[in-house]
């Protein structure tokens, strides 16, 4: 006989087929999210959840954030290295600095030294007197009032100029040149000659030859010399002696203007010498500083 239920009683299996029902539910949602999970990649950076494209694009900006740093580094270095080379050419830039001024006062020390032995040791040049300038009449050996002003004027200024840059010089050396013209007469300079050199203007020079003549014409450019000297109240600087020579007869011209370069053959050479180191002949000491040679 079946018993009947009892009124009071209390039935648990409804509850529990709910609650089963529940727990499988919530177990059904946690699978299903799960699969759904899955299936959207993700990842998780300083406690954020990234998706996979989001971490994609931060490992991409870590690395050029990487590649700056290292940049920026090797740029500091860099420029670290340059500052480093900088300060060690502003030492050397400095050094240089002082052995330019070094330099330049030794420059300056040389260039004193030179001054001072310019022309001790240099060949002074030949001064050659313009023949358009400075001439002579053919067979004479008169000096013209414009000859003697271009003397005075250019000539003797820039001999002048020349034994004060030549140092060595001690003698000057006047020549003079004449033409291939004959010259006649009996010549009287054997017993005149010295007297004219001592500046004697009463004495009258004869020429019996070519190189009479052409003594004679230096002799009369050295007298030029003394009066102006003395006119002038110039002072040598040093003792200078003066020479007189002859360069004879010229070379016979070749050209069609014969008379023109006969004129010019009728100069004055002047050439400077050094000279206080030759001895002087034992028989001529009184002739004086004056004879020609």
């Amino acid at each position: 006989m079946k018993k009947r239920p009892r009124e009071n009683e209390v039935n648990y299996w409804p509850g529990v087929a709910d609650c089963m029902l529940g727990l499988f539910m919530i177990a059904l949602i946690l699978g299903v999210t799960n699969k759904v999970i899955d299936l959207i990649p993700e990842t998780t950076v300083g406690g954020i959840l990234l998706t996979q494209k989001e971490f994609d694009a931060y490992q991409l900006l870590k690395i050029e954030i990487d590649q700056e740093k290292k940049l920026r580094q090797e740029a500091e270095d860099h420029l670290m290295k340059i500052t480093k080379e900088h300060d060690s050419l502003l030492k050397e830039n400095s050094r240089l600095e002082e052995n330019i001024a070094d330099l330049n006062e030794q420059i300056i020390k040389l260039n004193t030294e030179i001054d001072k032995l310019k022309g001790v040791h240099d060949k002074p040049p030949i001064l050659v007197v313009d023949a358009m300038k400075v001439s002579f009449d053919k067979g004479k050996a008169d000096l013209q009032g414009i000859h003697r002003k271009t003397l005075q004027k250019d000539v003797f200024t820039e001999l002048l100029n020349i034994l004060e840059k030549y140092k060595s010089v001690d003698t000057i050396e006047i020549i003079g040149h004449t033409d291939r013209s004959s010259v006649g007469g009996k010549s009287n300079l054997d017993h005149e000659l010295l007297k004219a050199l001592k500046g004697n203007e009463n004495i009258l020079l004869t020429a019996g030859s070519n190189a009479d003549l052409g003594l004679m014409r230096a002799i009369a450019v050295k007298q030029e010399w003394d009066k102006w000297l003395s006119k002038e109240g110039m002072n040598l600087p040093r003792s200078v002696k003066v020479r007189c020579y002859s360069a004879a007869q010229g070379i016979a011209p070749k050209s069609k203007n014969a008379k023109f370069f006969a004129s010019q053959a009728r100069r004055i050479e002047i050439r400077f010498t050094q000279l206080k180191e030759i001895k002087s002949v034992k028989n001529f000491d009184n002739v004086g500083s004056e004879e020609p040679h």
